[in-house]
């Protein structure tokens, strides 16, 4: 008896998978095995991987199931099983790799100002003004898509507003971050506007931001703020045209950065050995704030580190 039979084979169906591969690297995918319903005993199984499904056998192996690392896109996996008297059967299915990996978005807050146009004030913002180096593992930072929600501002949106940045990759991943963006009539374009906002920045002398410092509007109770990660603050219900005194403080951690080293270099300051010329230097080594700089100050700063105080003892501490 001679076996003219071919076997019967049964592909997996067209699947898709997700990759999130952190470098968009290929990701290991499992997969179900051909079925074979044969009379004879032995089976030979013979995969070919047409990586892209461009027309082109990328990768030939033996067996019956094509488990392995794939790449972002879609591969034609092919079977062709043969029994012992040399009847054979093929099927092939579509494996789709995509990558699903979000972008990360990051952005800041800024403020903005309203400019003339007919009937009051306008201002446009875009995503560049907000974004901070969003990227993506496989999009190139060029390619990706930004938006920005709300993006027009009037009159009515005076004051803090939160907006959405939206980041897409190319797979159409999103990441959104929220941004504030602050809305000032500081050229009085609003009708009626008797609202003035002051903002700015408070940095250390290495212009870094200095974060949870306390701005105040002298001898105004209430006008006041705490600056963000970046250091800015914004204080918004001024009357326009008027002077108003900015006071920051931040009044914490006042052993931050000193040490024993502090000491030595306001003693050699004061027997001239090596000057310190910095304002901000100046200003810090007058412990007891006496607008100069002697030998109380020394004292003053060894007894706060020898007792760790969290605060200083004749002064303020952290008056900026």
């Amino acid at each position: 008896m001679i076996d003219n039979l071919a076997p019967k084979i049964f592909c997996p169906a067209d699947l898709t998978v997700d990759n999130f591969e952190e470098d968009c690297g290929p990701t290991y995918v499992d997969l179900d095995s051909v079925v074979v319903l044969d009379c004879s005993p032995t089976i030979n199984g013979t995969i070919s991987i047409d990586l892209f499904n461009d027309g082109s056998v990328n990768i030939i192996t033996t067996g019956l199931e094509a488990d392995g690392e794939y790449p972002n896109g879609t591969h034609r996996i092919s079977f062709k099983v043969e029994d012992g008297c040399n009847n054979f059967s093929t099927c092939s299915f579509l494996l789709t790799v995509v990558d699903a990996k979000k972008p990360n978005a990051s952005c800041h807050d800024i403020q903005i100002d309203l400019v003339a146009v007919q009937g009051g004030g306008m201002a446009q913002i875009t995503p560049v003004m907000l974004d901070v180096e969003s990227n993506d593992n496989c999009t190139p930072d060029h390619k990706l898509i930004f938006a920005v929600t709300p993006s027009i501002f009037d009159c009515d949106d005076l004051g803090p507003n939160d907006v959405t940045l939206s980041v897409t990759d190319g797979a159409g991943n999103t990441d959104i971050c929220v941004a504030v963006v602050t809305v000032q009539d500081n050229m009085n374009v609003c009708p009626g506007s008797s609202n003035g906002t002051v903002t700015g920045k408070v940095l250390d002398t290495n212009s870094e931001g200095v974060q949870y410092a306390n701005i105040q509007i002298a001898n105004i109770s209430g006008m006041e703020d705490e600056t963000d990660a970046y250091g800015t603050y914004t204080i918004s219900g001024l009357t326009p045209g008027s002077e108003y005194v900015v006071q920051p403080m931040k009044n914490t951690n006042a052993l931050n950065g000193v040490s024993t080293y502090d000491i030595l270099m306001i003693q050699k300051h004061l027997v001239g050995v090596s000057s310190i010329k910095n304002p901000y230097k100046l200003i810090a080594a007058d412990i007891n704030k006496s607008n100069h700089i002697s030998i109380s100050d020394v004292i003053e700063l060894r007894k706060t580190l020898l007792t760790a105080s969290p605060t200083l003892r004749r002064m303020t501490a952290g008056v900026l």
